[in-house]
């Protein structure tokens, strides 16, 4: 095994850390032909070293995923050596899972076939669960909040009805009054009560409006 001194003084085994990333590593030619596969990826995707020796990179992914992956990017990896965050779904007999896809071709003496894929594959298990946990409660805060408005319209709505009629009472009233021969002080009060029910009539009809918009 190889080992270099880093600068701590201390050694690292590079391939030990090459096959215990935290993310599954896979190298192939443009053909797809597997070459390299870190353990974390065997673990993920449940095969055995022996099993990749005759499997292409897409026999790992579902149908639409090397779907995609022909159709777009290979010409991309083979135009632009490099394709970053693609989202795959991995799929063998054992195991399925998305990731998140990035791969940089690295250039032998030219030839397509001389040319390595090498790729990074992150799980994103557990970011979608996080997501999906975001969207549900985002739309149950959503909801509440309708609700709530809703409510409010309709106790807005059933106040100013139970207020108004008795409202409706009072200003009919002070219209009669208004027919009557009154003295200049009760001509005085009567004014002051229709301003005052006038005002609240206006309060009430505001309340509906803010209520339902």
């Amino acid at each position: 095994m190889d080992m270099k001194a880093n600068q701590t003084g201390q050694t690292s085994d590079f391939a030990f850390l090459y096959n215990n990333a935290a993310c599954g590593l896979i190298s192939f030619d443009l053909s797809g032909k597997i070459h390299e596969m870190n353990q974390t990826l065997r673990r993920w995707t449940g095969l055995e070293d022996s099993q990749t020796d005759n499997l292409i990179f897409p026999d790992l992914l579902e149908k639409g995923s090397q779907l995609y992956f022909q159709l777009f990017v290979y010409p991309l990896l083979k135009m632009h050596k490099e394709v970053k965050e693609i989202n795959f779904q991995i799929e063998t007999e054992s195991e399925s899972f998305q990731c998140l896809f990035s791969a940089k071709v690295i250039m032998g003496s030219g030839q397509d076939d001389n040319m390595l894929v090498h790729a990074v594959i992150f799980k994103v298990v557990d970011r979608k669960k996080f997501e999906d946990e975001l969207r549900l409660k985002k739309k149950k805060a959503e909801l509440e909040t309708l609700q709530k408005d809703e409510t409010l319209k309709k106790v807005a709505s059933d106040q100013s009805h139970l207020v108004r009629a008795p409202l409706a009472n009072v200003l009919g009233l002070i219209a009669l009054l208004e027919q009557t021969e009154m003295t200049g002080e009760s001509k005085e009060l009567l004014s002051m009560l229709k301003e005052s029910a006038n005002q609240l009539d206006t309060v009430i009809r505001n309340i509906v409006i803010t209520a339902n918009t």
